[in-house]
């Protein structure tokens, strides 16, 4: 499958999630979200490389991250974290950046913070305003990954987040 056709294709599973959430308002969120993850799971498996779905430990629960690796040889490379706002799903930083960087050689995280998707929505997380207590763990999850050149890290924030 060429890169267009499996950009195109992923574009279209992004698309189809949205609707399923602006036409599934009645759901419980619970449902809903357990729903979302789901098909998420589904789709991250189908990429190649493959799109990890891990856990960061956070003051006693969990924070939830997708890794977007640029390819499969687990060699050193720059990371981008990409982090949304309250008013974005972990999806749309997926098209609101995600989806580049492992094309042009950058690993990728994607994760949900305090106030943010499941953070919020299952473990009752707010938002805080230390967000240093916030992104520290992230880093220091990501620095134990051989793949990420822990010299080359950079941060994107974006809409509330920034």
């Amino acid at each position: 499958m060429s890169a267009h056709a499996r950009h195109t294709w992923r574009q279209q599973a992004i698309s189809e999630t949205h609707c399923v959430l602006a036409t599934a308002r009645a759901i419980p969120t619970g449902c809903l979200l357990a729903g979302l993850c789901a098909v998420l799971g589904c789709c991250a498996r189908a990429f190649d490389p493959t799109i990890e779905r891990l856990e960061i430990p956070y003051e006693g629960t969990i924070l939830t991250r997708w890794f977007l690796r640029a390819d499969n040889s687990r060699r050193r490379r720059p990371l981008v974290i990409i982090h949304s706002g309250a008013d974005g799903l972990e999806v749309n930083s997926y098209v609101l950046g995600a989806v580049g960087a492992p094309a042009r050689g950058y690993n990728c995280l994607k994760y949900n913070g305090p106030g943010q998707s499941d953070s919020l929505w299952v473990r009752k997380l707010y938002f805080r305003p230390d967000w240093e207590r916030v992104i520290t763990p992230v880093l220091d999850a990501m620095l134990l990954r051989r793949e990420v050149d822990p010299k080359r890290m950079a941060l994107v924030d974006i809409s509330q987040c920034g």
